[in-house]
């Protein structure tokens, strides 16, 4: 499950500038994805909150199913990609998850910039960096993009065998 959260986050991944402090996500606006399981998720902001220099984004919250299966079947947490996107004014995107771990996007890297994207409670974890930008056709024309590679490692050992191992984010 783990592993699924991180995928998905790695969706919102777009960014639209080599410089430019990119929104990952946007009040007033609904973004729509599509997982590797080819289910349609949504993102849309409830509400946004300034403390200090930081944003808070809220999704709207959603029923689903128990995840993890201890949780409370009645829970109606945040979306998707949890309860809370908190964007930092350096231009880092911090995504907490159920389990106290968070995901790190940052809208600001450069080609070769590298930073801890994911890691969970166990030694596992995963690092991003940019390895190229380039132009892609998005909605409204043509705009600059980045591409991110994750590596996975295991108490500080690759692990080639993962299944998001040299896993490309555009």
């Amino acid at each position: 499950m783990k592993k699924m959260l991180t995928l998905l986050a790695c969706i919102l991944a777009f960014t639209h500038s080599q410089a430019q402090n990119w929104n990952l996500i946007n009040a007033g606006v609904t973004r729509y994805f599509v997982n590797n399981h080819h289910y349609l998720r949504a993102i849309a902001i409830d509400s946004v909150t300034a403390h200090g220099a930081d944003l808070y984004y809220y999704p709207y919250r959603s029923g689903r199913q128990p995840s993890p299966p201890l949780m409370d079947p009645e829970d109606t947490a945040g979306s998707w990609i949890g309860m809370v996107v908190i964007k930092k004014n350096d231009g880092r995107f911090l995504i907490p998850n159920y389990w106290n771990d968070t995901i790190e996007i940052r809208s600001l890297a450069n080609v070769g910039d590298s930073w801890t994207f994911y890691q969970d409670s166990s030694t596992k974890y995963y690092t991003a960096t940019i390895i190229a930008t380039d132009t892609m056709t998005l909605p409204g024309g043509l705009d600059s993009v980045k591409r991110i590679q994750l590596l996975a490692y295991d108490n500080g050992v690759l692990q080639t065998a993962d299944s998001f191992h040299q896993a490309e984010i555009v």
